[in-house]
This record gives C-alpha cells, structure tokens and sequence, in this order.
C-alpha cells in the first residue's frame, strides 16, 4: 500500500452510501462461514433505508466522533465512538468505540491503530 494515497479524515454526510457498503462487506468477510447469504443480502437491500438517517446517527460534534480511511480516493476503512457510553454496564464517564472496520485488503496495515489513536486523543 502506498501510504501517500491514504488519508483518514472526518465523515461527511455524502460518505453515507459509502460507509454502509464497507461494513456490510467487511461484516460478509468475517461471517460469511456463520450466516446463510440471505442474511447478506438483507443487509445490502437496507442500504439506501440507512443512508436516510446516516446523519442523525454518525456525525462529530461534541459527544460522537465519526472518521473514514480513504486510499485512492476509496473509503477502505470506518470508525466510529462517543464520549459517554449508553451501555448500562458501563458509567457515563467511558468513552465507547461503537464501530472499527477496515477493508479486509488493507487490513493489516496499521489503519485500524491510527483510528484507535484518533479514538482515544
């Protein structure tokens, strides 16, 4: 991989389709041997029904924090945390990594480290 041609930056709302369709493929890679294809294929049929409310839910403000890993102008990669956890095992004073997915052709890359360092500034 050509480190020159990676850039981790904000979410904005036009990554939305984008966004959806890495981790359905990232989430095809890893349980492809555990669910049937029809599970597979619900997830990509609800897409553009996510795309629809992408920015009430995955945004940076002062509580969420949402980044995307580009290579070559391709998303590759996603992350996503907020500051006060809504898990109610944990106190409102833990921060919460709700989502990390790294295309698996990049994995190994050194992607999902720089997404837990952004995480955790």
């Amino acid at each position: 991989m050509d480190r020159k041609l990676l850039k981790i930056r904000k979410v904005k709302p036009e990554d939305a389709k984008n966004w959806f369709i890495l981790v359905n493929k990232v989430w095809r890679d890893a349980y492809n041997h555990i669910f049937p294809k029809e599970v597979f294929i619900e997830k990509d049929n609800r897409v553009d029904e996510k795309v629809k409310t992408f920015t009430d839910n995955i945004k940076n403000d002062n509580k969420n924090i949402a980044y995307v890993a580009e290579y070559n102008n391709e998303i590759i990669g996603i992350m996503r945390g907020c500051i006060n956890s809504s898990y109610e095992h944990f106190n409102s004073d833990y921060a919460d990594l709700i989502a990390l997915y790294v295309d698996p052709k990049f994995q190994g890359c050194g992607i999902g480290s720089s997404f837990k360092n952004i995480f955790e500034q």
